[in-house]
């Protein structure tokens, strides 16, 4: 579903069916016309679609940085706009309360401090019982809500608050930091990537060579409780690259996707986007083959998943289990926006209905024209005709979608310019716009990097 959704030309993103086909019931109107991009894509357990990235419009109206679409593509009315002040949103995360979880690399929310971390009520205002204090030192780029409703937070950041927390840290649910967790020298590079075992040990993956100065290879599995490493999980990557996802699968498998030719030893092919599966203990699944390469979107009850690859081209693809290719998902082309060169696909979310949400910065998919970065495929591959907004040509880019539990999208998107302006709209679930005004507006240059 991934790739139809990137390389759709409504507004940077698209939804496709289970089967690859555009949806269309999916319209999102003109979607993102900024220039700016979707970073980031959330689709809640109602059905609607937080979107997030560097955008400053939606469908002809202003949305700073992220947005909230209904399950048909229509921009969500319920939904504030032009929140987030300055900066541009990369990570989007929902809490089981259904209150909203941004981040990125912005200084303000409404008007008030809110540095690279932000917590939004299910309408979009900003949840003023969440306090970080001065909050993370630089960018957020990965958010994980564990099983005890605590946040986990990664990025470029060395202070939370003030507070030494090497690109590592968790916040209790009222913002306050973790006395416990991330409190030794941490990781000496970026944290890219978290999650969480079923038996709750907390993964924290990036470009870090070293974790509390010991040495590791760029993945390390954690006490949820203590912090303590667990010096049995010890994978090796060679030549030191980075891991940018980390996901659990079905069986207590885990899913890594990264920069790296070689994985315990055995070639990863792909150095871009190499895609391996390991099990348990960090050794490497032999079973698993696969014949193509990306980052990985939307596991399946049935153990197969998209995923979102970039040699030789920008494509979304299912695999089965073995990592073979699902041929019953064909992706139909997309192309680039107005004044740009390339298609850009930056990632894709799954809906309950089966259908899928693509993003990134496109304006066509297959027969569709008009799209901004955001397009809806049915589960075949076709695009959604019914998802809105369309009818957009500028050089945007949709970086990030959220889905809310209503259904509704947050999206994030900015303008590929000198000035990076980022908006945050939100959407109804046919993708038509929800107010007149963005949920956040930046009123200068920088990104956002986290929902």
């Amino acid at each position: 579903m991934l790739p139809a959704f990137l390389a759709f030309p409504n507004g940077g993103i698209v939804r496709l069916l289970p089967s690859g086909t555009l949806d269309p019931s999916f319209d999102i109107g003109t979607g993102n016309t900024s220039g700016g991009a979707v970073f980031a894509v959330l689709v809640q357990t109602d059905g609607k679609i937080l979107l997030g990235g560097s955008f400053t419009s939606f469908n002809g109206r202003s949305a700073n940085s992220v947005v909230r679409l209904t399950s048909t593509g229509a921009l969500d009315p319920s939904f504030a706009l032009n929140v987030i002040s300055a900066g541009l949103v990369q990570v989007l995360a929902q809490q089981p309360d259904g209150k909203l979880l941004i981040g990125g690399g912005f200084v303000q929310t409404t008007g008030q401090p809110n540095p690279n971390l932000v917590r939004l009520l299910p309408d979009g205002n900003v949840d003023n019982t969440f306090q970080t204090g001065s909050g993370p030192s630089d960018f957020v780029r990965t958010l994980l809500v564990d099983n005890a409703g605590r946040i986990l937070v990664g990025g470029h950041f060395t202070r939370v608050n003030g507070v030494a927390r090497n690109r590592f840290a968790r916040l209790m649910p009222d913002g306050s930091l973790d006395a416990t967790l991330g409190a030794g020298a941490g990781a000496n590079s970026l944290v890219l990537a978290l999650g969480q075992t079923a038996t709750g040990q907390v993964l924290a993956a990036g470009s870090f060579t070293q974790y509390d100065g010991v040495a590791a290879a760029e993945i390390v599995r954690l006490d949820a409780s203590t912090g303590t490493r667990d010096a049995g999980f010890a994978p090796r990557i060679e030549p030191r690259g980075f891991i940018n996802q980390v996901v659990p699968t079905i069986n207590s498998q885990l899913l890594v996707s990264g920069s790296f030719t070689e994985f315990n030893g055995q070639a990863a092919p792909g150095t871009q986007n190499a895609l391996r599966r390991l099990n348990a203990d960090g050794s490497l699944d032999p079973t698993f083959a696969p014949t193509v390469t990306g980052s990985v979107r939307n596991m399946q009850p049935d153990g197969s998943f998209y995923v979102v690859s970039i040699n030789p081209t920008y494509a979304v693809r299912r695999l089965l289990p073995t990592g073979l290719v699902d041929n019953t998902f064909t992706m139909q082309a997309f192309g680039p926006s107005s004044g740009a060169t390339n298609v850009i696909l930056v990632g894709a979310t799954g809906l309950p209905n089966g259908k899928l949400l693509v993003f990134g910065r496109f304006t066509t998919y297959g027969s569709l024209t008009g799209l901004n970065g955001l397009v809806r495929l049915n589960a075949d591959g076709s695009p959604d005709n019914t998802f809105g907004p369309t009818g957009g040509t500028a050089a945007r880019r949709v970086t990030q979608v959220l889905v809310q539990p209503s259904g509704k999208l947050i999206v994030v998107s900015d303008e590929l310019s000198a000035a990076l302006a980022t908006v945050v709209i939100r959407l109804n679930a046919d993708g038509t716009p929800t107010i007149l005004s963005p949920l956040v507006r930046p009123p200068g240059p920088g990104p956002c990097t986290g929902l």
